[in-house]
């Protein structure tokens, strides 16, 4: 899987980046120059999630979006539970998932 990933200059005002797929199946993310690299980073590992979960064979954007959003949410408040049992009960303990 080959994925390109660019810069769209002149990006209209709220655009932090998106992915397409092209016609040799390979894809393009595209991303803003002007946000912060760790915000460039965010963005492209959200892009490169609709890659992963074959997110151009559905057409509902909004519904795509928003199960991006909440899956992110629910893996950084599983990762935030994991830290704070680790804080509490030592690193030395199998905490599980």
């Amino acid at each position: 899987m080959e994925i390109i990933v660019r810069y769209l200059f002149n990006a209209p005002t709220g655009f932090h980046g998106m992915v397409t797929r092209n016609p040799d199946d390979s894809y393009t993310v595209l991303l803003d120059p002007n946000d912060s690299r760790e915000r460039q980073l965010k963005t492209c590992i959200h892009e490169m999630g609709h890659i992963l979960n074959d997110d151009f064979s559905r057409s509902d954007v909004q519904l795509i979006e928003r199960e991006s959003h909440e899956n992110l949410q629910a893996e950084l408040l599983r990762r935030d539970r994991k830290a704070t049992r680790k804080n509490l009960y030592g690193p030395d303990k199998d905490l599980g998932p």
